[in-house]
């Protein structure tokens, strides 16, 4: 699972057969905030698309994408990476989000003066 910046809840990203894939809602279709999350994938999509590729050079366009469910919950699947990168980074770049993963916080270590209290 990854942390998206912004966002309350945490995401999944599911490689399979070659593709990977973005978990964008986590209440299915009928909540507005994950509407918006659906909206705001699909943009970024969009301007992907609208990239004249004869002007630009890019180490990740063109990419392919398509919308799944999962369990009742939307996903945008992606062609594979041309570069070799992880797919948080990738999914980063193309869509425009800051993808992370929370560090597990360790116990404080505790001083032997602190036992003898």
């Amino acid at each position: 699972m990854v942390n998206v910046l912004g966002w309350c809840n945490p995401r999944w990203i599911i490689f399979r057969d070659g593709l990977i894939s973005f978990q964008v809602t986590v209440c299915g279709d009928s909540c507005w905030t994950c509407m918006e999350r659906v909206r705001f994938v699909e943009e970024r999509v969009d301007e992907l698309n609208a990239v004249d590729l004869s002007q630009v050079k890019s180490k990740l366009l063109p990419v392919q994408s398509f919308w799944t469910y999962e369990s009742g919950l939307r996903y945008i699947t992606f062609s594979p990476p041309r570069k070799r990168m992880s797919g948080k980074r990738y999914l980063s770049l193309l869509l425009g989000l800051l993808l992370y993963t929370r560090q597990q916080s360790r116990k404080p270590a505790v001083r032997k003066t602190e036992l003898l209290n």
